[in-house]
């Protein structure tokens, strides 16, 4: 993959404002009465910003109080938060920041070439936050694979972050656990899956990364479903479902509990995808979470 040279001074915007799109592909259950109305405003700040060689896209909206940076899931850009006519982004407490990005080789961000890790994706994710003059302390929201990056991110800076919010996130027990409970040739193929979602980026040499990283102690909320963690649809029919659910649903309880204020939100019957399909009671706890003490 060719890389694309776009950089810029650091902390200099080099793409202009760009209004966020949101197309409806999927609904939520009635809002709560609390549940701020969607914000379907353009991002107050959009931009590329360079990361050291190559530049990444941002947008935020809000101009004032803490940011609360959201990372997407293995293979998705930023739009993937906000793809329900809900406006999942709008949804979130105004009086916090609120930012997307895309990570390299994923939506407006340069493409670049090499071998990358969730440790790569975690210094360019601090690198664009200082290019854009966004200052810690950070809230950061990390959903499925993206809980591996703010998870090295915590750990590679624990006094810059304020609180962690893991939605429906791998972690490295239940991809070990999964390993032994599938057959060598089930492996193979999930481990080939995991490579072609987003290359260059090898999640399974992320695992180890993740596994040795201690979470700081900070307030940590875990949002879990309880269907496939990997989509909508059942296991597939000769692989051991029951016992991958079980192990799904140990491996959040055990993130939860590995802080001292740690706290487990459990949505039952929940997909994978909290943000499109239960968009206001996803904000809610994040809302609830962000308001406490």
């Amino acid at each position: 993959m060719a890389a694309i040279a776009c950089g810029s001074p650091s902390g200099t915007p080099t793409g202009a404002p760009t209004a966020a799109t949101n197309p409806a592909t999927s609904d939520g259950p009635s809002a709560a009465a609390t549940t701020p109305k969607p914000d379907a405003r353009a991002p107050d700040l959009a931009g590329m910003f360079d990361v050291g060689g190559h530049s990444l896209y941002l947008e935020c909206r809000g101009t004032t109080g803490p940011v609360v940076l959201f990372e997407a899931g293995s293979g998705s850009d930023s739009t993937s938060w906000n793809r329900s006519r809900k406006d999942f982004i709008g949804l979130i407490d105004d009086s916090h920041r609120r930012c997307l990005y895309d990570r390299a080789n994923l939506g407006k961000s340069d493409r670049v070439e090499g071998p990358r890790t969730s440790a790569t994706a975690a210094e360019e994710m601090h690198s664009l936050l200082l290019a854009a003059h966004l200052e810690p302390p950070y809230v950061l929201v990390g959903r499925s694979f993206g809980g591996y990056n703010v998870r090295l991110f915590a750990a590679a800076y624990p006094s810059e972050v304020d609180a962690l919010i893991l939605v429906e996130t791998l972690t490295p027990e239940f991809q070990t656990g999964m390993r032994s409970l599938l057959t060598p040739d089930q492996w193979a193929e999930e481990a080939t899956s995991f490579d072609s979602i987003e290359p260059p980026l090898d999640e399974l040499a992320s695992l180890p990364l993740v596994a040795a990283a201690a979470i700081p102690d900070v307030p940590l909320l875990v949002v879990a479903g309880t269907k496939w963690h990997s989509g909508n649809e059942p296991w597939p029919a000769d692989w051991p479902g029951p016992a991958l659910d079980a192990l799904w649903a140990r491996a959040q309880a055990d993130l939860a509990a590995s802080v001292p204020r740690g706290r487990l939100v459990v949505f039952e019957g929940g997909d994978h995808s909290l943000q499109f399909s239960q968009p206001e009671r996803l904000a809610d706890e994040i809302n609830a979470f962000l308001a406490a003490p």
